[in-house]
Formats: C-alpha cells, structure tokens, sequence
C-alpha cells in the first residue's frame, strides 16, 4: 500500500490585520424638517468653531459625519441647522477613533 505526502504543508498562514487610520463617525438623530441641513462645529480632527461642516443625511432623521483621525483625541463639538442655529446645552465629548451617536435637542 503506497502512501503519499502532500507536496506543502497544509497549515494556513494568514496575515496580521491591516492596520489603517481609525474613522471617526458623528451620528446624529434628529429631523429637522425637509430643505434643512446638520452641519457639525468643534475642535480637533478637522473641526473648527468658525465654520461648519456639511453632515450626510443617510435618513429620514440621521445625519453622519466621518473623518480619519488619530486615536485616544478627544473632539469637542457642537451641532447646528443649517450652520446658523445652534444645538442647546453643552459642548459634546467624543473620542476620536470611536463611533458617537447622539440626539440634540435645539
């Protein structure tokens, strides 16, 4: 009785996961009604207290902005409609890297 080998070692090697820049995503949920837009103000990763950035309105009611951005940064930010009316309260926290979602009230 003949026994074959297999020609190479049947082990898989797999590859280390890719490490690319981490993405983080602002979503916000609120309807703000139709012809309006969520723009986002802030510091850090892109942000600026002088000019808001245009969010993207995946729903009926959620707005979504994303960015790289290095891990372990905390971003300040607020929420605005149509870049002019302010979200009330506070500024809000979020780490950079990280997925934060949340509902303003103005």
């Amino acid at each position: 009785q003949k026994r074959y080998m297999p020609a190479h070692d049947s082990t898989t090697i797999r590859d280390e996961p890719k490490k690319g820049p981490k993405v983080t995503v602002i979503i916000a949920k609120y309807y703000i009604g139709y012809g309006n837009s969520m723009y986002i103000r802030g510091e850090n990763v892109g942000l600026s207290w002088d000019a808001g950035i245009l969010m993207e309105n995946v729903g009926n009611d959620v707005w979504v902005w994303a960015t790289e951005s290095t891990e372990g940064s905390e971003i300040s930010f607020k929420l605005l409609i149509n870049d002019e009316i302010w979200s009330a309260g506070n500024s809000i926290f979020a780490l950079a890297g990280e997925t934060t979602t949340v509902t303003p009230y103005f």
